[in-house]
Protein backbone atom coordinates (compact mmCIF):
# COMPACT_ATOMS: atom_id res chain seq x y z
CA UNK A 1 0.00 0.00 0.00
CA UNK A 2 1.37 3.42 -0.95
CA UNK A 3 2.14 6.08 1.65
CA UNK A 4 -0.80 8.13 0.36
CA UNK A 5 -3.23 5.29 1.00
CA UNK A 6 -1.67 4.64 4.41
CA UNK A 7 -2.18 8.34 5.25
CA UNK A 8 -5.82 8.08 4.18
CA UNK A 9 -6.34 4.90 6.20
CA UNK A 10 -4.72 6.47 9.26
CA UNK A 11 -7.00 9.52 9.03
CA UNK A 12 -10.07 7.35 8.44
CA UNK A 13 -9.38 5.40 11.63
CA UNK A 14 -9.80 8.65 13.58
CA UNK A 15 -13.40 8.97 12.35
CA UNK A 16 -14.71 7.30 15.47
CA UNK A 17 -12.49 9.13 17.97
CA UNK A 18 -15.33 11.44 18.95
CA UNK A 19 -19.01 10.52 18.80
CA UNK A 20 -20.98 11.97 17.13
CA UNK A 21 -18.63 12.27 14.18
CA UNK A 22 -17.89 15.91 13.44
CA UNK A 23 -18.47 17.64 10.13
CA UNK A 24 -14.89 18.92 10.20
CA UNK A 25 -13.55 15.35 10.53
CA UNK A 26 -15.70 14.22 7.59
CA UNK A 27 -14.49 17.26 5.64
CA UNK A 28 -10.81 16.52 6.25
CA UNK A 29 -11.20 12.87 5.22
CA UNK A 30 -13.18 13.93 2.14
CA UNK A 31 -10.36 16.30 1.13
CA UNK A 32 -7.88 13.43 1.37
CA UNK A 33 -10.16 11.19 -0.71
CA UNK A 34 -10.35 13.89 -3.38
CA UNK A 35 -6.59 14.39 -3.27
CA UNK A 36 -6.10 10.67 -3.93
CA UNK A 37 -8.88 10.31 -6.50
CA UNK A 38 -6.54 8.41 -8.82
CA UNK A 39 -6.66 5.66 -6.17
CA UNK A 40 -10.46 5.80 -5.84
CA UNK A 41 -10.90 2.01 -6.11
CA UNK A 42 -8.54 1.45 -3.20
CA UNK A 43 -10.05 4.33 -1.19
CA UNK A 44 -13.51 2.76 -1.55
CA UNK A 45 -12.07 -0.61 -0.47
CA UNK A 46 -10.44 1.01 2.58
CA UNK A 47 -13.71 2.73 3.54
CA UNK A 48 -15.65 -0.52 3.04
CA UNK A 49 -13.22 -2.42 5.22
CA UNK A 50 -13.43 0.30 7.87
CA UNK A 51 -17.24 0.14 7.91
CA UNK A 52 -17.13 -3.63 8.42
CA UNK A 53 -14.82 -3.22 11.43
CA UNK A 54 -15.99 0.00 13.08
CA UNK A 55 -18.19 0.32 16.14
CA UNK A 56 -21.96 0.53 15.54
CA UNK A 57 -22.10 4.17 16.69
CA UNK A 58 -19.59 5.15 13.97
CA UNK A 59 -21.53 3.63 11.05
CA UNK A 60 -23.78 6.67 10.52
CA UNK A 61 -20.70 8.90 10.39
CA UNK A 62 -19.22 6.54 7.80
CA UNK A 63 -22.39 6.91 5.72
CA UNK A 64 -22.06 10.70 6.00
CA UNK A 65 -18.49 10.31 4.77
CA UNK A 66 -19.65 8.38 1.69
CA UNK A 67 -22.20 11.13 1.08
CA UNK A 68 -19.57 13.84 1.41
CA UNK A 69 -17.10 12.12 -0.92
CA UNK A 70 -19.75 11.46 -3.59
CA UNK A 71 -21.02 15.06 -3.42
CA UNK A 72 -17.48 16.45 -3.69
CA UNK A 73 -16.80 14.12 -6.61
CA UNK A 74 -19.87 15.44 -8.47
CA UNK A 75 -18.10 18.77 -8.90
CA UNK A 76 -15.47 17.11 -11.10
CA UNK A 77 -15.68 16.27 -14.77
CA UNK A 78 -17.52 13.08 -15.68
CA UNK A 79 -14.25 11.24 -16.33
CA UNK A 80 -12.95 12.21 -12.86
CA UNK A 81 -16.23 11.55 -11.02
CA UNK A 82 -15.20 8.03 -10.01
CA UNK A 83 -16.36 7.69 -6.42
CA UNK A 84 -20.12 7.31 -7.03
CA UNK A 85 -19.52 4.52 -9.56
CA UNK A 86 -17.14 2.74 -7.20
CA UNK A 87 -19.49 3.06 -4.22
CA UNK A 88 -22.46 1.80 -6.27
CA UNK A 89 -20.64 -1.50 -6.73
CA UNK A 90 -20.11 -2.12 -3.01
CA UNK A 91 -23.07 -0.27 -1.48
CA UNK A 92 -25.71 -3.04 -1.70
CA UNK A 93 -23.52 -5.39 0.36
CA UNK A 94 -22.06 -2.61 2.47
CA UNK A 95 -25.52 -1.48 3.56
CA UNK A 96 -25.89 -4.68 5.58
CA UNK A 97 -22.92 -3.46 7.62
CA UNK A 98 -24.08 0.16 7.79
CA UNK A 99 -27.44 -0.85 9.25
CA UNK A 100 -25.71 -2.58 12.18
CA UNK A 101 -25.91 0.85 13.76
CA UNK A 102 -27.83 1.88 16.89
CA UNK A 103 -31.61 1.92 16.26
CA UNK A 104 -31.71 5.70 16.71
CA UNK A 105 -29.45 6.14 13.65
CA UNK A 106 -31.56 4.13 11.20
CA UNK A 107 -34.00 6.98 10.49
CA UNK A 108 -31.04 9.24 9.70
CA UNK A 109 -29.65 6.62 7.34
CA UNK A 110 -33.01 6.34 5.65
CA UNK A 111 -33.09 10.13 5.23
CA UNK A 112 -29.62 10.13 3.63
CA UNK A 113 -30.64 7.31 1.31
CA UNK A 114 -33.73 9.28 0.26
CA UNK A 115 -31.59 12.37 -0.33
CA UNK A 116 -29.37 10.29 -2.59
CA UNK A 117 -32.42 9.09 -4.50
CA UNK A 118 -33.83 12.59 -4.93
CA UNK A 119 -30.53 14.19 -5.94
CA UNK A 120 -29.21 11.49 -8.32
CA UNK A 121 -25.93 11.15 -6.46
CA UNK A 122 -25.87 7.39 -7.03
CA UNK A 123 -27.77 5.02 -9.31
CA UNK A 124 -31.51 5.23 -8.64
CA UNK A 125 -31.93 1.50 -9.31
CA UNK A 126 -29.27 0.56 -6.76
CA UNK A 127 -30.70 2.93 -4.16
CA UNK A 128 -34.29 1.79 -4.64
CA UNK A 129 -33.25 -1.83 -4.12
CA UNK A 130 -31.39 -0.87 -0.94
CA UNK A 131 -34.41 1.11 0.27
CA UNK A 132 -36.76 -1.78 -0.42
CA UNK A 133 -34.63 -4.30 1.43
CA UNK A 134 -33.64 -2.16 4.41
CA UNK A 135 -36.42 0.36 4.97
CA UNK A 136 -39.71 -0.79 3.49
CA UNK A 137 -40.58 -3.35 6.10
CA UNK A 138 -38.99 -6.34 4.40
CA UNK A 139 -39.22 -9.15 6.91
CA UNK A 140 -35.93 -11.04 6.89
CA UNK A 141 -37.38 -13.77 9.08
CA UNK A 142 -39.63 -14.55 6.12
CA UNK A 143 -36.52 -15.53 4.14
CA UNK A 144 -35.40 -17.86 6.92
CA UNK A 145 -38.81 -19.53 7.01
CA UNK A 146 -38.86 -19.93 3.22
CA UNK A 147 -35.41 -21.48 3.22
CA UNK A 148 -36.54 -24.07 5.77
CA UNK A 149 -39.42 -25.32 3.62
CA UNK A 150 -38.99 -28.62 1.78
CA UNK A 151 -37.79 -28.06 -1.81
CA UNK A 152 -41.17 -28.73 -3.38
CA UNK A 153 -42.76 -26.03 -1.20
CA UNK A 154 -40.17 -23.28 -1.57
CA UNK A 155 -41.52 -20.05 -2.96
CA UNK A 156 -39.88 -17.18 -4.71
CA UNK A 157 -39.98 -13.81 -2.98
CA UNK A 158 -38.23 -11.74 -5.62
Amino acid sequence: MSNDLQDFQKELKTLGDKIPVSASKIGSITKLAMKYISDSNQIVEIISSFIKQCKPEVKLGAMYLIDSICRASQKLSESENLYPKNFEIVLPDLFWELTKCPPKDKDKMKRVLHLWISSNILSIDVLKKINKVHFEGFDHSFLIICNQLPNHQQISIM
